[in-house]
């Protein structure tokens, strides 16, 4: 979705006397805001209908704002297409009537559908572009440099530079709080982001602090329930089952999901991981066919979303490829899990997402009893959860654990080293975590 400083810099555009034409961008403007795209698409439609009789700047407006709406439903390849008409027609509009706020909206527009397409590395550079050039611009652009910080907290969070999305989530949250009460929900949602990234390093403690924080700052806006609010109550729910309390997080889970299954929401970065977490809490159940249910439609979710070979789908697969092998339903657990590990690998989601495979590949050939392979990848997984989450952390913990069992199962002499190696990780762990504190 759109950020808030976007429309608000279409608005600001938006001068001269108060015609049709404005009057019908106007309210498109607040259909946007409201979620009601087709309407909006439709008064957006109408207003530029015949754009030829309109001047360079309300062409570049028009074509903008299509562009938000269309990235806002998904329909991430037009909406390229109208943000790259309408820098055409900026280009062609005289200094005076090219106000530099909506240039940069522009750039953050684009940054985000590329974002959402798995362009990360594109969308990486645009939005860095584009906060320079905010922070060049004079007068108070407070909302202009959160937004971007926000966006830039997204783009480098997914491609695993967790340090610097960290910095930008948390500059993304002070900036929205220092712009008052009326953007409660902005923060929320930045403080929503850096919950997932402490999430994607493995401090779930601090992850479940954001994701609080983020439910209590979106609440008052939240009757009836918001698709933004019900996001947010999926990585709450996550945070809670990853701290060891799923009790808390499965009502959580299954009250989002009900949002999601509206028309309006069949497709959505949301209702994707709400299936996804709703099926791993069912696992946490031990209800293995309703989890493989949930998430096999959170995998036909995420590749309508973001495309057949993206992370957001390898991590789904990571996770159905698990439950269809403790259904032991071994081969098609493992096509699952090896298409997985090939895009993780070649789409580099880093050692966290490729360590989880290997380690979902290990489990299934243990119950295969295919004992060199399994050996092969809890090595591998070790090895990587090591370099993504350090030595003693509670995951590196437990895949120390799992390949300790392992090997003592087939009665390996390295057995009693990996277990003990497993003990002090574990003992680490839980110290670091009573350290730290509430």
């Amino acid at each position: 979705m759109s950020g808030p400083y976007l429309l608000a810099v279409i608005a600001f555009a938006i001068t001269g006397p108060p015609d049709e034409w404005a009057r019908q961008m106007d309210l498109a403007i607040l259909s946007v805001a409201e979620r009601n795209l087709e309407q909006a698409l439709n008064l957006t439609q109408s207003a530029c209908g015949s754009e030829q009789s309109l001047p360079s700047h309300r062409r570049a407006m028009c074509h903008q704002l299509k562009g938000h709406i269309l990235s806002a439903h998904g329909d991430f390849t037009p909406a390229l297409q109208e943000f790259g008409l309408a820098e055409s027609y900026w280009r062609q509009t005289a200094p005076e009537l090219r106000p530099p706020e909506a240039i940069s909206a522009l750039a953050v527009g684009s940054a985000i559908a590329k974002k959402s397409m798995g362009r990360l590395i594109e969308a990486e550079a645009e939005l860095r572009q584009a906060l320079r050039a905010m922070q060049n611009l004079p007068g108070d652009k407070g909302l202009h440099i959160a937004e971007c910080l926000f966006e830039l907290s997204r783009t480098t969070g997914a491609l695993g530079k967790l340090g610097e999305a960290e910095s930008f989530a948390i500059a993304a949250s002070e900036a929205y709080r220092s712009l008052g009460p009326q953007y409660s929900r902005a923060f929320a949602n930045s403080q929503l982001t850096l919950a997932q990234i402490y999430m994607r390093g493995g401090d779930y403690r601090r992850s479940l602090e954001a994701a609080q924080s983020a439910e209590a700052a979106a609440r008052e806006h939240a009757t009836p329930i918001t698709r933004e609010y019900a996001g947010i109550l999926v990585v709450l729910a996550a945070s809670y089952r990853l701290t060891g309390d799923p009790d808390r997080a499965l009502p959580l889970a299954r009250k989002a999901l009900q949002v999601f299954e509206s028309p309006q929401e069949k497709s959505s970065e949301e209702r994707v991981a709400a299936l996804r977490e709703a099926g791993l809490l069912e696992l946490n159940q031990n209800k293995l066919t309703r989890a493989a249910e949930l998430l096999q439609m959170a995998v036909a979710a995420a590749r309508s979303q973001f495309g057949e070979d993206s992370i957001q789908v390898a991590v789904i697969e990571s996770d159905l490829g698990h439950v269809l092998s403790l259904q032991d339903d071994f081969p098609a657990g493992e096509s699952v899990l090896r298409h997985a590990l090939q895009t993780v690998a070649s789409r580099q989601a880093g050692p966290f997402a490729e360590g989880a495979v290997h380690l979902h590949l290990a489990q299934l050939f243990e119950r295969a009893e295919r004992h060199p392979a399994a050996e092969t990848h809890f090595a591998r997984s070790v090895d990587l959860f090591k370099a993504a989450l350090g030595q003693n952390h509670i995951d590196t913990a437990r895949a120390l654990e799992c390949y300790a069992r392992f090997l003592k199962h087939i009665r390996s002499p390295k057995a009693k080293e990996i277990a003990n190696e497993a003990k002090h990780a574990s003992e680490a762990s839980k110290k670091r975590e009573t350290q730290a504190g509430p």
